[in-house]
């Protein structure tokens, strides 16, 4: 399928988004269909696209959140594309795209849906109303969360001709379960010490927060996060206060030879749409806990391939990581299941499933008048 394809993200920083673009775009190109990528220059994203030889360019749209000049400089940037449709992930890019009424075919991946965010009321309106214009503005739709694609269905904002569930990926080839021994003793994790891990931007949406309370009523653990953002100097503090056996490790590009090198894998998110970290980690063969947002309960099965803790419980937390901190067995048998459940997932599976929903959005586009570019 010969297509022309601009994909647009707001944010060039390190995340679950970020890594999507970096393991989908490369199976598109191999598809035939030809890629290039727009997004911020804070971050490295740009430079990690860059490296696999994908076209990349920089347009700040993360300033401010309605600014109508960012929708017109888009539609400029845009305008001068030869392109075949524009492939929008994330709101903020669509919610711009959208305001632009871009001369072309529009494709939205739902990553998340921010107004899932446990925030001010108004707030939370404001990030519905910001949806409800991204979602209206394209002709396709495409979530990486089922129970994303049923919320938008039940609240009317998307009919049922359009919308397609196509999960996150995993490179098999870099995540697989193994030891490292290296990186463990970097961190001078004995043989008795327990090591627990997470990866994640330290934004409130992680709520790393609770991993640290946890962490302080745990024995003979340690707690590594890899990832860094806003809130990192208030957890080292938080950490530092309780005595949690807590290191930030900050950013990393080994993320997994960090995985190999943990005893458990914990995800205590406020949110998710279907987070990468998570599978990547069930590749790699850890057992897992996680709270129960929306995203986590569609990778995990209590019991079955993960442990599942209420939403914002520390307590909890703390008691799902002392219980399988004691039980090496029942770690070894929730890691192999975990891997199991996501052994299907390829970035190859994910790029192909996106070809029928790129022709559907310029079929819509046709049918619904407009001139095709």
């Amino acid at each position: 399928m010969s297509l022309r394809v601009l994909h647009l993200m707001a944010s060039g920083e390190r995340g679950g988004g970020a890594d999507h673009l970096v393991g989908l775009l490369p199976e598109l190109e191999k598809l035939g269909v030809d890629c290039e990528a727009v997004t911020s220059a804070q971050g490295p994203l740009l430079t990690r696209l860059s490296s696999l030889g994908l076209r990349a360019s920089s347009f700040e749209m993360m300033q401010a959140r309605a600014d109508p000049r960012i929708a017109w400089g888009l539609r400029r940037l845009v305008a001068e594309r030869h392109v075949d449709l524009v492939h929008c992930h994330g709101t903020r890019a669509a919610f711009y795209a959208a305001m632009a009424r871009l001369p072309f075919p529009m494709v939205y991946t739902v990553h998340g849906l921010a107004f899932r965010q446990h925030v001010a009321p108004w707030r939370r309106y404001a990030l519905g109303a910001a949806e409800v214009l991204a979602v209206a503005g394209a002709q396709e739709l495409v979530s990486v969360s089922a129970a994303d694609l049923a919320l938008l269905r039940r609240w009317h904002c998307l009919d049922k001709r359009r919308g397609t569930h196509i999960p996150n990926a995993v490179d098999a080839k870099r995540f697989f379960p193994g030891s490292n021994r290296v990186l463990r003793e970097e961190w001078r994790a004995g043989a008795n010490t327990f090591v627990i891990g997470t990866v994640a931007r330290l934004v409130p949406q992680k709520a790393v927060e609770l991993l640290v309370a946890a962490a302080a009523t745990l024995p003979r653990t340690l707690v590594v996060v890899a990832g860094d953002g806003p809130l990192r100097d208030e957890l080292e503090r938080q950490a530092h206060e309780t005595g949690a056996p807590v290191r930030f490790l900050g950013a990393r590009d080994d993320i997994p030879e960090f995985l190999r090198a943990l005893d458990l894998f914990v995800l205590p998110s406020r949110w998710e749409g279907e987070p990468i970290a998570l599978i990547e980690a069930m590749a790699s063969g850890l057992p897992c806990v996680a709270a129960a947002n929306e995203g986590a309960c569609e990778l995990l099965e209590h019991n079955q391939t993960g442990w599942l803790v209420p939403v914002g419980d520390a307590g909890a937390l703390a008691a799902a990581c002392l219980h399988l901190q004691g039980v090496p067995e029942e770690r070894q048998r929730l890691g192999g299941a975990a891997r199991a459940k996501v052994a299907s997932r390829s970035w190859a599976a994910a790029a192909a499933a996106l070809l029928p929903v790129y022709r559907a959005a310029k079929e819509v586009q046709g049918r619904d008048g407009h001139e095709e570019p």
